[in-house]
């Protein structure tokens, strides 16, 4: 069973080596990505406030 450092380390060493992939892309297609993301949060902004919410408050409940 993998712990949560695990985890962690596991995104992280993947996120480097996708760094490295997405460096060798042209600025206008990591524009065209960085665009198409805020679009999906944008849309996405209602259902993220509500999930944040829910983890605010379940944090409260445990003294966090």
């Amino acid at each position: 069973m993998s712990s949560v450092k695990d985890e962690v380390l596991d995104m992280a060493r993947k996120a480097r080596k996708a760094s490295f992939e997405v460096a060798r892309l042209s600025t206008v297609v990591k524009n065209n990505a960085l665009l198409a993301i805020a679009d999906g949060l944008i849309r996405s902004s209602e259902l993220l406030r509500e999930a944040n919410g829910l983890d605010i408050e379940a944090a409260r409940r445990k003294n966090l």
